[in-house]
């Protein structure tokens, strides 16, 4: 009995399936299935598929004339294996693609967004909502959703448009929305980014609404309006362009404009901020096979640092006042090196940049060590050419040149490694006078002996290997030329301080590293590291350098180190860096404090700080941690920062409570301390809105 019946199911299918004619071939699999006329009726585990569609229910009334399909009960559409329709009733029209349900569920399989209608119809993929729920959260209790009173969806185009929005919390209404479009999927589009809302006490509320305009693959532009009420208008522009695999093209530009009394109570520079920055990055431009070039552009320009300030909601810290700009170009051969490079310092604290000294261009050619027809005999060559350049004060332009010869063997069965290197040095300054005291062109000659010998040794134990490396260098002057003005050489005048030279005399140099690793892992355990030298001047008179000791502990939890600089002549220690951190399972703890000291042998200055972070990550999807900067020396905080994040799956929060100095274009004021709340709502895979409250306290 169960083999006819499966025969007659087998041949149910077979003969309607040949007597359908729809614009797409489909099959119709059911328990029973019954024809009369132009109408086909199946019941009982219906099956649809085709090219197109994957549909299942509990009845099909299939029309041939009209090329409709009507299903009833737990009625299952999956369209293009990505969308899938769920509801009690539906009408597909296979020939046209179009489709009535009532209610109607639909999931995009992609990026887990739901929909849920009252009523879904669409034509030529493009579908009717009304009274809707839309959300990538749970089904039934959803932490976030969107309720809509009508809406559209274009499955081409996967693109949501909603009228009368209003985002739920749970079950509890913040926001409404006149109206909200977003993406279906994570493609590249033209629209509105994220908003950013904020208040300060002294700059009001505050808005930003990026706008992103991607009109094709290889570039885009992103357009930030910003309105501060109580401070400043403005907006900043971001173009990014591909224009080769290989390259990035990124310009950026801004302005501003004071319209508030900030600008008063704060003593600003100037009424109006703004300045462009370009970076440009290229690899492989006209070498091919073996050779290698590269071309990198990185140009500041700026007024003053508001327009730093200004930027970002998020950008809080200082700017150093001396901008630097600078263009890179080098091509590479397995044997020589070329490079032309450019820089271009921007002095914001002056009220011009005529004095500053600038380095238009740098031309370097380099010849890689290569061996002689003597075997272990290496020579290889350096040349740089640099021109100083500013409007006011000494310019000059430079050479310099180095040639090394090297030759090394090894002793005692590769114990003993012995270096010995002739180095011959070259530098010549042409000066330009530029309007301040005349200097005759300087040329300093030298050369030297270089020996150095250095030893690797390897000890295994059983569950340890120690490794030791000892090294000694001496460095040896022969002889010394010198012509003209050379500051450092024979001039203290500090017009040409910005030149210069250095002669270097005898000294011996010892170094010692030493490693302890896990034999079994390999993973280094213990590193120390010491270095000391012997310093001799022109009359051979011996002095110890500074002593410089480095030790650093692996444990299983984290890492301890630390270095210090001690000087011998102040019998101090002049500068001390110190590092620990801590792990274990979703705890962290990190602390670094530096200190250093200013002697009449050093060229330290009194600082002391230290830096404090500790986060934890509990319950898979929060996390806290908590960020200290204090400056001991001054006895004041330099920034202190507590974030608290949320990232679950179909949404994320991040809060961030921040206390910290920024420097400011003011007349009176280096630094203001603020005190700003930042909070940024982000509903997958939608998008979301930031918001800032920020508070300026006190002048420093």
């Amino acid at each position: 009995m169960l083999k006819k019946i499966f025969l007659l199911y087998i041949c149910s299918v077979l003969i309607y399936a040949q007597t359908v004619s729809t614009a797409e071939q489909f099959d119709i699999l059911a328990k029973n299935v019954v024809k009369r006329g132009n109408t086909i009726m199946a019941t009982g585990d219906v099956v649809v598929f085709s090219p197109t569609y994957y549909i299942t229910s509990n009845k099909a009334i299939y029309n041939q004339k009209t090329g409709d399909l009507q299903l009833f009960g737990d009625v299952n559409i999956l369209k293009d294996n990505k969308e899938q329709l769920l509801s009690d009733e539906s009408v597909v029209n296979l020939n046209t693609n179009d489709i009535e349900q009532s209610p109607a569920f639909s999931v995009h399989k992609d990026t887990g967004i739901w929909v849920n209608s009252k009523q879904l119809t669409g034509k030529s993929n493009k579908y009717s909502l009304l009274s809707s729920t839309v959300s990538s959260c749970d089904c039934v209790d959803p932490a976030w959703s969107i309720q809509f009173s009508d809406g559209d969806y274009d499955s081409d185009d996967q693109w949501i448009n909603t009228y009368n929005a209003r985002l739920y919390i749970k079950d509890v209404p913040v926001l409404y929305i006149p109206y909200f479009g977003f993406s279906t999927n994570k493609q590249r589009r033209t629209g509105l980014l994220m908003p950013t809302f904020g208040y300060s006490n002294v700059e009001g509320f505050y808005y930003a609404q990026p706008i992103f305009i991607a009109p094709k693959d290889n570039w885009d532009l992103e357009l930030v309006p910003q309105y501060r009420t109580k401070r400043a208008w403005g907006m900043y522009a971001y173009y990014r362009l591909a224009d080769s695999p290989t390259s990035l093209l990124q310009v950026q530009a801004g302005y501003m404009k004071e319209n508030g009394q900030y600008f008063d109570n704060y003593d600003l520079t100037n009424t109006s901020h703004f300045g462009a920055d370009i970076s440009y990055a290229r690899y492989n431009l006209f070498a091919s096979k073996e050779h290698q070039d590269g071309l990198y552009v990185d140009l500041h320009w700026l007024n003053d640092i508001e327009y730093k300030n200004l930027e970002e909601v998020d950008q809080t810290g200082s700017f150093e006042k001396k901008i630097e700009s600078k263009i890179n170009y080098f091509y590479k051969t397995p044997s020589y090196y070329g490079g032309m490079y450019a820089r271009y310092y921007l002095d914001s604290s002056l009220d011009n940049n005529d004095e500053t000294l600038q380095q238009l261009p740098t031309l370097q050619g380099h010849i890689f060590s290569k061996e002689s027809y003597l075997k272990n005999l290496f020579y290889s060559a350096d040349i740089q050419y640099t021109n100083y350049y500013r409007r006011t004060g000494i310019e000059a332009n430079r050479i310099d040149l180095l040639i090394p010869l090297s030759y090394s063997i090894s002793l005692f069965d590769e114990y003993i490694n012995l270096s010995f290197k002739e180095e011959i040095g070259l530098t010549h300054l042409d000066y330009d006078a530029n309007g301040d005291p005349r200097f005759d062109n300087g040329t300093f000659i030298q050369a030297k002996h270089i020996i150095s010998a250095s030893t690797d040794l390897i000890k295994p134990y059983e569950n340890y290997l120690h490794t030791v490396n000892i090294s000694a260098n001496a460095v040896l002057p022969s002889l010394s030329n010198e012509s003209g003005d050379l500051y450092g050489i024979n001039s203290t005048d500090t017009h040409l301080s910005p030149f210069p030279v250095t002669e270097e005399n005898k000294s011996i140099s010892f170094k010692v590293n030493q490693s302890i690793y896990d034999s079994s892992s390999l993973k280094q355990i213990i590193n120390h590291k010491m270095k000391q030298s012997i310093l001799y001047d022109k009359d051979a008179n011996s002095t110890l350098g500074n002593f410089e000791n480095n030790l650093t502990y692996n444990y299983k939890y984290g890492t301890l180190s630390n270095r210090i600089l001690y000087n011998h002549d102040d019998n101090k220690i002049i500068e001390s860096s110190s590092n620990a951190s801590f792990k274990y399972n979703d705890y962290y703890v990190k602390l670094n404090h530096y200190y250093s000291k200013e002697t009449p042998h050093s060229n330290k200055l009194d600082s002391k700080s230290y830096i404090f972070d500790v986060g934890t990550k509990f319950n898979r999807f929060y996390k806290t941690s908590y960020k200290r900067y204090y400056d001991l020396q001054n006895n004041r905080l330099t920034k202190q920062e507590l974030v608290f994040n949320i990232d679950k799956k179909c949404w994320a929060l991040d809060i961030k409570l921040e206390d910290s100095l920024v420097a400011i274009a003011s007349d009176t004021t280096d630094a203001v301390r603020q005190k700003i709340i930042y909070l940024q709502l982000y509903l997958k895979p939608i998008g979301g809105i930031k918001q800032q409250y920020k508070q300026k306290i006190d002048r420093q």
